[in-house]
């Protein structure tokens, strides 16, 4: 499902022009819908086609049920896997192994895909029941313990272990171990919170390993960037992911303001360009308000979601609180009706005011799983599980380290899916702490390790938009014809409103003032210079007189065109009337267009002598009122002197009176 998480391609060339290799970048995998699909949606199509289609022996070996035994995570209605249905047949799935063998794939590496989507689909299924301990507390205990044995050997891991995972949480305090139970809602999250991790770090690791396969030398290449992200969204309920969504949608539409009219202007002006500037909308607040940690301001949304984060028994509603505190008097955020002000806070984007539910919103901020299964999965006997979530035990867990792990550009390495354990592929696993021991690795002791998902996001947005502003973007804007997607009605008021919120009508009007076609001086002599008689060619025009005669020699308006100090820009359509140079019947046409060159060349000449000859004039009139300003300086002079000695002689005779 390409729409539930955003890629970045690109395709990197030689000198020569030939493609040499290409890379893929993957932003905000929605790992929440592994486990539990908004209502009447599908969840992600590679978990029905291997439901549906494994191969038979696959099936025994790695226990996968029917499609319709994981009813929770593959829900019945759209998301159902039916014949002819797209990409949910079962034959998809074969389709699906033969893309990854012609991109490289081996048959281990299949193999490794088909058990880690098994250990998934196995997750999603397991329950739990509740009952109390020995000390009085609720104790979760798994229901169906042929679930979890089915999930433990897909995982490699020993049952009992994986069990214990699930139902308690361990920490160190003091050199002392310490086991919590936990009730069955804290089980089924965890169980929730391994199958995302188990499927993300998968997705993760087929990701690099493609780059792996298709990648070329090293080093940076001139490429062409394809990014494919996804669209503005506003639900009747939106949580996390839709702010996440609708910030990255924020970010792209200031790039584009920045592409479109931003740099526009500025390069008008640079080129010496006459024109009507154009007002766009600045959604520079709403970017503050979710994401800002500037000093003097208060912070951003998720910068305040990452503070309650890392606070101790803090709620959502603590968290929307102080949203709310914090940001009251800012125009971006508006207090939504007072009856649900506890709950929820709105905020205004340039598409549109969306109201996000703050329930869910700590624990979705959260991505890791607990300490202790994350310490059980880097043991286990599984390569690519093992590597992965002993990596992820040694990331970084402080907001300091994490900042600077995320500065680095250096892409991160595939996961070896086929070397054995032992041989130099695998993560060596990270020992269960002791009882008495003081020694814990790196986030083993504190039940779970903190990991921020949306400050994460932030720092790869801001990244995918510093490499946007050094390239030359292209933008294809897509505009849904009726809210309910239904084929063959256009509403144009739900048509006109997103046109007015992305900007288009404002890229129409500077379309309409301004000189969207710009080709350079060169590029002009290149182009038509061939198709022109030689007569032409004879005069030995600079690059601007050339391109300024030929278009005045062709006839084209001249408010179609304006000259720039580098390039010759067109209105809309303008550079068309240019065109029809190359094609037209130079034998009929010829004549007449060395007759208007040379009278361009005349007339040049001819408002250069006037413009020479005024100049000079005004020159004239200038000296001669700088000349007649000395004489009457010089005549000054006597007559100051002359007025100096007659005071001092009236100065002298005043004084000597009887």
């Amino acid at each position: 499902n390409s729409s539930r998480f955003g890629k970045f391609l690109k395709l990197m060339y030689g000198s020569d022009g030939e493609q040499e290799s290409a890379a893929i970048s993957s932003y905000l995998l929605e790992r929440s819908r592994v486990v539990r699909p908004p209502a009447g949606e599908a969840n992600y199509h590679v978990l029905y086609q291997f439901a549906g289609g494994c191969e038979p022996e696959a099936r025994e070996a790695l226990e996968v049920l029917s499609t319709e035994a994981y009813g929770s995570a593959l829900p019945a209605g759209s998301g159902r896997m039916k014949e002819g249905d797209g990409l949910h047949r079962p034959e998809a799935w074969k389709e699906t192994v033969a893309a990854l063998e012609v991109v490289g794939f081996g048959p281990e590496e299949v193999q490794t895909l088909r058990r880690m989507l098994s250990a998934v689909l196995h997750l999603t299924s397991l329950a739990f029941d509740e009952a109390e301990d020995s000390h009085g507390q609720r104790a979760a205990a798994v229901r169906d313990t042929a679930a979890s044995g089915r999930a433990a050997r897909c995982l490699q891991v020993p049952q009992t272990a994986l069990e214990e995972g699930l139902t308690s949480r361990t920490t160190i305090v003091g050199g002392e171990t310490l086991v919590k139970a936990l009730d069955a809602v804290q089980a089924a999250d965890a169980a929730d919170a391994l199958a995302k991790a188990v499927y993300g770090r998968m997705f993760e690791s087929i990701v690099a390993r493609i780059n792996q396969l298709v990648g070329g030398k090293e080093g940076e290449l001139p490429f062409i960037g394809i990014l494919d992200i996804f669209g503005f969204e506003s639900f009747d309920t939106n949580g996390f992911e839709q702010l996440l969504i609708n910030f990255a949608n924020e970010k792209l539409q200031a790039t584009f303001n920045q592409h479109v009219f931003a740099a526009e202007q500025e390069l008008y002006a640079a080129e010496g360009i006459a024109w009507r500037s154009v007002r766009w909308p600045d959604n520079s607040e709403t970017i503050g308000l979710i994401a800002s940690k500037e000093r003097g301001r208060a912070p951003g949304v998720l910068h305040l979601l990452d503070e309650t984060s890392r606070l101790p028994n803090q709620t959502d509603a603590d968290f929307n609180k102080r949203v709310h505190d914090a940001h009251g008097a800012a125009t971006a955020l508006r207090r939504p009706d007072p009856r649900a002000r506890a709950a929820k806070f709105a905020v205004r984007h340039y598409a549109g005011e969306v109201t996000y539910n703050a329930a869910g919103f700590l624990d979705r901020n959260n991505g890791t799983v607990s300490a202790d299964l994350v310490t059980l999965l880097g043991s286990s006997a599984h390569t690519l599980l093992a590597a992965a979530f002993a990596a992820a035990a040694a990331e970084p867990s402080t907001p300091a380290a994490a900042a600077e792990s995320a500065k680095s550009s250096t892409p991160r390495r595939p996961l070896d899916l086929t070397t054995p354990r032992g041989a130099g592929g695998g993560a060596p696993a990270t020992p269960r702490p002791t009882p008495g021991s003081t020694r814990q690795p790196r986030g083993v002791g504190g039940g779970k390790v903190f990991s921020s998902v949306g400050l994460t996001f932030v720092k790869q947005m801001s990244a995918l938009v510093a490499e946007l502003d050094s390239t030359r973007c292209n933008f294809v804007r897509c505009i849904k014809p009726n809210p309910a997607m239904a084929a063959g009605v256009f509403d144009a008021p739900y048509t006109v409103t997103q046109l007015r919120h992305t900007g288009m009508l404002q890229c129409c009007e500077l379309l309409k003032h301004g000189f969207p076609t710009r080709i350079s001086y060169a590029e002009v002599v290149e182009r038509y210079a061939p198709h022109l008689p030689p007569d032409v060619g004879r005069l030995r025009l600079p690059p601007r007189d050339f391109a300024a005669a030929v278009a005045y020699g062709f006839g084209v308006q001249r408010d179609l065109y304006q000259l720039g100090a580098t390039r010759l820009f067109f209105r809309a359509g303008g550079v068309a009337c240019l065109d029809g140079l190359r094609s037209c019947d130079m034998a009929a046409r010829g004549p007449e267009i060395v007759a208007r060159v040379r009278r361009w060349i005349v007339l040049r000449r001819f408002r250069r002598a006037l413009a020479h000859t005024l100049a000079g004039l005004r020159l004239c009139r200038l000296l001669r009122r700088v000349r007649a300003l000395a004489l009457w300086r010089a005549a000054l002079l006597p007559v100051r002197a002359y007025l100096r000695s007659g005071l001092r002689r009236l100065g002298g005779g005043g004084g000597g009176g009887p």
